[in-house]
């Protein structure tokens, strides 16, 4: 075997003893979100999970409001859920490990206030 490749061999063997240790440490945050009053999943919803003010990972919810934010290292996150036409809900405190962390989140609608429009028309050029 030459010398460099040998040496690309060691490489690739140290970055897959580094690589299982963070993997082995890395957690998750799955839940579902939903509406309020009425209990219905709401998809689409954006979920993020962040620490002191920055986004460790986010997820979209499916058509379950169903969401899963992978590869999270331990400690305490603060998770925000929103989607257009609900008002943001944020859960501090959620508590990540080696395992699966869980946070339903229930959103509230918005009332939405259109201003009026007017259209008129008529004949002369």
């Amino acid at each position: 075997m030459s010398a460099s490749r040998l040496q690309r061999l060691f490489i690739v063997l140290g970055l897959a003893l580094f690589a299982v240790p963070a993997a082995a440490q890395s957690g998750s945050i799955t839940g579902r979100v939903t509406e309020e009053a009425s209990g219905r999943p709401i998809a689409g919803a954006r979920v993020e999970a962040s620490v002191s003010g920055r986004t460790a990972g986010s997820a979209t919810t499916d058509d379950s409001g169903q969401f899963r934010i992978v590869n999270l290292a331990e400690g305490s996150y603060s998770v925000t859920a929103a989607r257009i036409g609900y008002r943001m809900q944020r859960t501090e405190g959620v508590q990540v490990g080696t395992g699966i962390a869980t946070a339903d989140v229930s959103l509230s609608p918005l009332p939405s206030i259109l201003d009026q429009v007017v259209t008129t028309a008529s004949r002369a050029p």
